[in-house]
């Protein structure tokens, strides 16, 4: 209301507004908005399917994590995240194997006394370590 009795006497309307109204509203959706959720890199990286692709091309040395976060548009974190979990799956699947592997010839009834004593050395307090 300001602006149109300045320019009705002859000042120039106010440099923030628009002389034909308020500034008009871009085209392209926000960034935050669901057009760009929908095509977020950093989302659940564990339900996609290039998940197997970026573990494969990472250990057979076709790309830095750097260039494989390019190449399936993520980000670098997610694809070393990607990684660092499918080690620690690899890591925990070899412990598993080896500890199959070591005490697969004791007795039932021995494995379990080995547990039992673990256990109770592990929940009292400053015991030391059970091997």
């Amino acid at each position: 209301m300001k602006d149109r009795q300045a320019s009705a006497g002859g000042e120039p309307p106010c440099p923030a507004r628009h002389a034909s109204g308020p500034r008009p509203r871009p085209t392209r959706p926000h960034r935050r908005g669901a057009a760009h959720r929908a095509h977020a890199g950093d989302g659940n990286a564990r339900s996609v399917p290039w998940r197997a692709e970026i573990i494969a091309k990472a250990e057979s040395g076709q790309g830095s994590p750097a260039q494989l976060a390019t190449l399936f548009r993520v980000s670098r974190s997610t694809v070393q995240r990607v990684l660092r979990e499918h080690r620690a799956r690899q890591a925990l699947g070899q412990t598993i194997e080896q500890v199959r592997a070591r005490f697969d010839d004791l007795p039932p009834a021995e494995l379990e006394a080995l547990i039992d004593e673990a256990i109770v050395a592990t929940l009292q307090p400053n015991a030391p370590a059970a091997v």
